[in-house]
């Protein structure tokens, strides 16, 4: 019965126009990944990306290099990452800085209900160049 088999159903994805804005559910994470490279490749102005995890791993290392890459070319970066979720260190976005991108570091407080996303918490942004 496998001569017979059926190919499997494509459908069109989910779209929406919300106030202007273009929504697409990208449902495969190595889509998302593949068009997050294509989205900072293609910018030409600015690049203000916000990242709950940001770890040093092959993943991690071509954002990054992307990043670093769209910073040369002349495009205003700043990358936002979570103190919390990300394991990327300061020294992981050297080449970032000194290609002319900046980088912040939101670290989240600890209080009596765990984690406060909330009210006093420290952002620590790095624009040291070489």
């Amino acid at each position: 019965m496998a001569d017979n088999a059926t190919p499997p159903a494509t459908r069109e994805p989910i779209r929406a126009e919300i106030a202007g804005n273009r929504l697409e559910l990208i449902e495969s994470g190595v889509e998302r990944f593949n068009l997050l490279l294509e989205l900072i490749g293609g910018a030409r102005r600015s690049i203000r990306m916000l990242m709950y995890m940001f770890n040093p791993d092959k993943d991690g290392d071509a954002v990054r290099n992307a990043l670093t890459e769209a910073a040369r070319r002349g495009v205003e970066v700043r990358l936002l990452i979570d103190g919390f979720g990300s394991g990327a260190t300061a020294d992981f976005f050297t080449d970032l800085g000194n290609a002319g991108g900046e980088h912040c570091v939101f670290n989240p407080s600890w209080g009596r209900r765990y984690l406060t996303r909330a009210g006093a918490a420290a952002i620590y942004c790095a624009t040291t160049r070489s």
